[in-house]
């Protein structure tokens, strides 16, 4: 899907942000767009109000963990993956920054000029 033109790609990391994301894809009425999530047990996290999310910025994605050094960039439920790693290396001494990029397309041009 990323490879169509002017197509909105995203993947949500939890329960809570497939509901942001419904929201968010249901807003954007410029262009085409679409999510994917796993099939499988949810994380359990506290959901929405009425289940109704909250669009989100298109092309933002979120800092989960402030660290210092080394940044772990996750896409979807591999975000689960990256905050489980934290917990390995932290024990090295290594605080590792954990960011949900939440898009695919667009991409987030203002936390990659930031974090160079």
């Amino acid at each position: 899907m990323a490879c169509l033109p002017n197509m909105v790609v995203m993947a949500p990391s939890d329960e809570a942000e497939l509901c942001h994301m419904v929201a968010t894809a249901t807003a954007i009425d410029d262009r085409p767009s679409c999510f994917r999530y796993p099939r499988g047990n949810d994380i359990g996290v506290p959901l929405p109000p009425n289940y109704k999310g909250v669009p989100l910025e298109v092309g933002k994605g979120r800092i989960l963990l402030e660290g210092e050094r080394v940044a772990l960039l996750g896409y979807g439920s591999a975000v689960q993956y990256c905050l489980a790693a934290t917990s390995l290396v932290e024990r090295h001494g290594l605080k590792v920054t954990v960011a949900d990029t939440r898009f695919c397309k667009p991409l987030d041009q203002c936390h990659a000029a930031r974090h160079k």
